[in-house]
Order: structure tokens, then sequence, then C-alpha cells
């Protein structure tokens, strides 16, 4: 066969699968025509490339095979931007023209790159305090884009984070993911910052059981949560005497226990936490115990009253009880029977105490007098008190006199 030899036309540098995408194996060819005649003749062609004008052999990351170039572990930091040009020779002496330059563009990111500028992973702020708009940033090929998620939760798309004024709802963990599509796959990375509210002592729940009344000798458990950041000390106090009952220190919730309720653990009870941020958070529950009235012996009773006729006096009686119990005043006299009250006895009740009140004693007025104090719970409390003549001995007057004579 007659071979009419030609130069090849002018080569053009394709991509044989897609773009050079970082860490992947990345195909060329170095595409041209032979100009040989016939079209059917047997010779090959192979090409030549170079790289920044530097020849390049296949070794290394290079494999030049035929017309193709493959790079192996395409990097954006080694290949992105560099300039390919190659060459085609027919028959070892027939050499084309070079081909125009082709710029290698490497698709890359955002792999490891992503970062907030200038910020520590954690950031404190009072509450209402304005928070710094907060940058993040990556590199990628296309460019990336940004969506940040709240504790989880996609909260925002773009590359800045403005907090505007802060509020107890501004805590928690905010992440920026950075992602790009490459050749049909997304690819992304993230870094997160994670944000404290600082705020004083809320106390959000107090409670006692189920109930705030309980039977006696049966257990009392108070409950005290807290919302406060940093955590609060919190102490648990007896109101009616000021004592210090419990303290715990950095907590956001505390638990006081009273194992045997008895009648005079009755009272008013208050958790206060505090943390240094505010001023501190009070809450006050009252237990009931239930319990039969019995006499309060923390105060005095004078069992014993010593009065002249018409004199005044008042005897009183305390007791403690829950439910609040309703008292009967008895006289007795000198015996043991109800006689009756005298009509000039006064019975005045205000719940725990009980007083019975003479204005002006009479003779008939003077003697033993007895109080019952019930709740409906069993026993009743009873006291004796015992009003006594004071001074010489006291002789009815008569309203006629016997005058007798010897």
């Amino acid at each position: 066969m007659l071979i009419v030899k030609a130069a090849p036309s002018k080569p053009q540098i394709v991509e044989l699968e897609g773009h050079a995408v970082n860490g992947t194996n990345y195909r060329l060819n170095c595409s041209t025509q032979s100009n040989s005649q016939p079209p059917n003749h047997n010779m090959s062609m192979f090409s030549a490339w170079r790289r920044d004008d530097m020849l390049i052999y296949s070794s290394g990351r290079y494999i030049v095979k035929g017309t193709e170039l493959i790079i192996t572990n395409i990097t954006n930091k080694e290949d992105s931007g560099s300039t390919l040009t190659c060459v085609t020779f027919e028959d070892q002496f027939l050499k084309s023209m070079n081909s125009d330059a082709f710029i290698m563009d490497v698709k890359y990111g955002p792999e490891n790159s992503v970062h907030l500028a200038s910020i520590p992973p954690t950031l404190g702020f009072n509450l209402h305090q304005t928070a710094p708009v907060i940058t993040c940033s990556a590199t990628c090929n296309p460019p990336c884009d940004y969506r940040w998620y709240q504790n989880g939760t996609f909260f925002r798309n773009g590359a800045t984070l403005s907090l505007g004024i802060v509020e107890k709802t501004t805590r928690g963990n905010y992440r920026c993911e950075a992602y790009t599509n490459i050749l049909g796959v997304n690819r992304s990375s993230s870094t997160s910052v994670n944000i404290i509210v600082y705020f004083g002592a809320e106390i959000v729940n107090m409670s006692i059981n189920e109930s705030n009344t309980v039977n006696e000798n049966s257990s009392a458990i108070f409950q005290c949560l807290v919302e406060s950041s940093p955590p609060s000390n919190i102490t648990w106090m007896k109101e009616s005497n000021g004592t210090i009952l419990k303290t715990e220190s950095g907590v956001v919730q505390s638990q006081y226990r009273i194992e045997s309720a008895q009648c005079l653990n009755m009272d008013n009870y208050t958790c206060s936490a505090y943390n240094e941020i505010w001023t501190p958070a009070k809450a006050t529950l009252p237990l009931f115990v239930r319990c039969h009235p019995r006499t309060d012996y923390r105060i005095s009773h004078d069992t014993k009253v010593y009065r002249r006729r018409y004199e005044a006096v008042v005897l009183r009686y305390t007791v403690i009880s829950y439910p609040l119990p309703t008292f009967r005043w008895i006289f007795l006299g000198n015996g043991s029977v109800d006689r009756g009250l005298p009509v000039s006895a006064i019975q005045y009740s205000n719940g725990l105490q009980s007083e019975l009140r003479f204005s002006s004693l009479e003779i008939d007025d003077f003697g033993n007098y007895s109080v019952i104090a019930d709740n409906s719970l069993p026993p009743s409390a009873r006291e004796i008190f015992e009003i006594i003549p004071a001074g010489k001995r006291m002789i009815p007057e008569y309203p006629n006199k016997i005058h007798c004579c010897v």
C-alpha cells in the first residue's frame, strides 16, 4: 500500500472522565486527527506531554500511554493551576503542532478546611448581651455553600451567624456545615461553637410529695428545681425560726427529706437559689402534718390562777393540731361534773388557741375549768385550769342581815 504521510492536526487536550477531583485519578487525551492517506493506514500515534514546560515521563504519579495521560491522586495543592500541553507524533517522525495550554482546575473541598474566624470552641454571654457576628469559612472549588444547625436542628443558611440579643433560648451548640457539589456528589465538612448564656437563678418548680399534706410519722420529700447558668447554691430553710436545714453547691436541683414528719414539723419551708449572677430566687411551701391535738408545751400555760373577787382573768390554752381543732370549755367547780359555764364567762377561739375570759369574777366563778381540743383525730387534748381565790377568805354577802341579842 502506498501511504502519503502528513503531520497530524493540531491536538486538543480533552478530559476523559470528567473534571479533576481532589484525591482521585485524572485521565486526559491528546486528541488529534491523522492527515496521512489513505485513512486506513496502520501507522500508530503517540503523544508527548509537558507540565509547566517540563517534559512528563511515565513515572511516579504520571502514566503516559499512547495519546493518554493519567495523573494519579490529584491534589489541589500540587495540581490546581498547572499548565499542560501536548504534541502528537505519527510514525515517529510526523509531529503535530503543540496543543493550546490546558489549565488544570481541580475540584476540591471542603474536607477539613472549615473554621470560624477568631472564635474559640466555647463562647459565654450574659443574658441580654449582644453577641458578635460569627463567620464560617472553608476552601472549596466550586465555592462552598453554608448552613447552620442549633443542637442538631437546622437553624439557617449562609456563612454568617447573627444571634443578636442573647436570650436563654440562644444557648446550645451551633454547627456550621460547609458543602459543595462535585460531579453530582455532595461533599461537606463542619465545625461547631458552643454558646453558654449566663443568667441568675429561677425556681421553676417546688413540690412536696404528691401533696403538701402528709400523715404524722410518714415521710415528706421536698423537691426544688432551678434553672440557672452557671448552676446555683441551693439552701433549705425552716421559716418560723430561720433554721438552715441543708445547703448544696453547684446544682440545679435539690431534695430535702423529713423521714418521719411530726406535728412540730408543720411550717413554711423555703428553697433559696443563688449563683452570683443575679439576686437570689426563693420559693416557699407550707407543710401540713395530720396529727391529733396535743398541748403546745413551747408556750407557758398558767393552769393555776390566783385572783380576787371582781378582778378580770383570762385562761389561755394553745395546742398543736392539724386540721385546726374546735375547743370546748367546761366548768367543774370543785367536782368533776360539768356545771355549765358561768354567764360571765366568754369563750374566744382563734386557730390553735382558745381563751376563756372573765371581766369581773364572782364568788361562784372560782373553781376548776376543763378545756377540750378535738379535730376528729383521736385522742383529744385536755387541760385543767383552776381559778383560786387570792388573799383572805371570801364570805358570801347576804341581802338581809340577822341580828341577835343576848
